[in-house]
């Protein structure tokens, strides 16, 4: 190793670039496949749903049945992939907060604190005092929301075949 400061602060800076390339390629990638995750939901979900409203207009009550537990065990399985996918994208941002730090940049302190939202009007204003007060506007919490909704949805449709579709 060469005794030269210059050398020495142009490793510094080749290796923090190296770090801060990996960490963004992970961050993205898991973040991007949650995203693709839940985009399939939504398409298995359709294909389901159709399914099911042809065992409802069939009176097929033992096919319902099938298919809304289907329903519900596909989105709980989404669900718990989402629930990965976030342990996994959450890696990458605790390493590339680390980087801002020895950058002297904070996008994601900001992020958190929700600074750009409060800019946005009336709007985001309010979501500003309710993200402070409960955290409702994440990622996390609305794909969770929404894919429990859908386990559950699935879950009333089985219970609703397995009454033979009472009262349609």
């Amino acid at each position: 190793m060469s005794d030269d400061p210059g050398a020495a602060q142009a490793d510094r800076e080749q290796r923090l670039q190296t770090e801060l390339n990996y960490a963004w390629s992970w961050f993205q990638y898991h973040a991007q496949q949650r995203l693709t995750a839940f985009n399939f939901l939504l398409i298995v979900v359709g294909v389901v749903a159709v399914a099911y409203s042809q065992a409802v207009e069939k009176g097929w009550d033992g096919v319902g049945v099938a298919v809304g537990a289907l329903g519900a065990l596909i989105a709980t399985g989404f669900l718990m992939l989402d629930v990965r996918n976030e342990e996994l994208v959450d890696c990458g941002r605790a390493a590339l907060e680390r980087l801002e730090l020895q950058l002297g940049v904070c996008p994601s302190h900001e992020a958190g604190q929700r600074v750009q939202l409060a800019q946005t009007g009336w709007i985001g204003t309010f979501a500003v005092a309710s993200v402070r007060r409960t955290g409702w506007i994440s990622h996390s919490r609305w794909l969770r929301i929404i894919e429990g909704a859908v386990a559950l949805a699935f879950v009333v449709a089985a219970a609703w075949a397995a009454t033979g579709f009472a009262g349609a």
